[in-house]
């Protein structure tokens, strides 16, 4: 269009200064300036999945709105909802809230103190100093019921999948050692085998998030081991965390529980997203039940990205 033989297209080029505009976004792309000639262009260096890459990378830089962006990056599964949110089954309004989580858009305290400095960014809630999504959906003690109610919820499709496929399981089995009591929410067994199993949802800031909760569990039930071993006549027993994000993020380290109770990978990733849909809906409950009747009287945010 730059240098059409159509005298009016050229002068259309010529109002818009596409020429310019075109050259900015060749260099933001290649990191190099375009040829003299925007006929040289290779059009391969302007295809589309480069400037997502380029948006994406700029969102991610986000002081707020780019907070544990990055942990969504080509994940089929976790961003289902958002490649086909009919097929998901979200509401509208769920699809709304959903989008606001992913963005981090929620209006909370916290972010509100850089519209108004003297506002008050304490939690309405419990009093923490500051009112933060990752702390609503992950730690404020008003919400712990909505957190259990996820938490409880996965524990319970876990249990159906292990029958599914013959494995036995106990629920919230209490297993004293050395005087002190342990309560992993699952311990399942199959032909002298045997998996204890502990779900955690959290807000996923990071990549390793998820995998370091799921280290985390490995480590504190690794003790029980021979004792589980002994006590229900098991060859062999494994430990897994079964982690989950908050926003619906799916822990790849899951699909190896879910392999090991003989599902296939087609069924794996079903069931992934089942759970991340469970997971992600929850959240939306928690946060569409919070009231900002006291932050609609903040003055309006100048930018995005000045919230915190």
């Amino acid at each position: 269009m730059v240098h059409s033989e159509y005298p009016v297209t050229n002068e259309i080029t010529s109002l818009l200064d596409l020429e310019a505009k075109v050259r900015e976004l060749y260099l933001e792309l290649t990191g190099i300036d375009a040829p003299e000639d925007l006929g040289d262009v290779e059009a391969q260096k302007l295809r589309c999945s480069n400037m997502k890459i380029l948006e994406h990378n700029r969102w991610k830089l986000l002081r707020s709105q780019g907070k544990g962006v990055e942990v969504f990056a080509n994940d089929q599964v976790s961003n289902f909802w958002l490649r086909q949110p009919v097929v998901s089954g979200l509401t509208v309004p769920e699809f709304l809230v959903a989008l606001r989580l992913r963005t981090n858009t929620v209006i909370m305290r916290y972010s509100a103190v850089a519209r108004a400095p003297n506002a008050d960014s304490s939690c309405r809630f419990c009093k923490y100093p500051n009112e933060t999504l990752p702390h609503i959906i992950g730690n404020c003690p008003e919400f712990k019921k909505n957190r259990m109610t996820a938490h409880n919820k996965v524990c319970g499709r876990l249990g159906d999948l292990a029958s599914v496929k013959g494995w036995k399981f106990l629920r919230d089995e209490h297993v004293i050692v050395s005087g002190k009591t342990w309560v992993p929410d699952l311990i399942i067994t199959k032909d002298g085998k045997g998996m204890i199993l502990d779900v955690t949802i959290c807000f996923e800031k990071h990549l390793s998030t998820l995998r370091e909760k799921a280290e985390a569990k490995q480590r504190k039930y690794e003790h029980l081991k021979p004792v589980l071993e002994k006590g229900l006549k098991l060859s062999q027993v494994t430990v897994e965390g079964f982690t989950m994000g908050a926003r619906g993020k799916w822990h790849k380290g899951n699909y190896r529980i879910l392999e090991e109770m003989g599902f296939s990978k087609a069924a794996m990733k079903l069931e992934a997203r089942r759970l991340s849909k469970l997971v992600l809906v929850n959240t939306i409950r928690t946060i569409r039940h919070r009231p900002e009747s006291d932050l609609k009287a903040l003055p309006p945010s100048k930018a995005l990205n000045s919230s915190r």
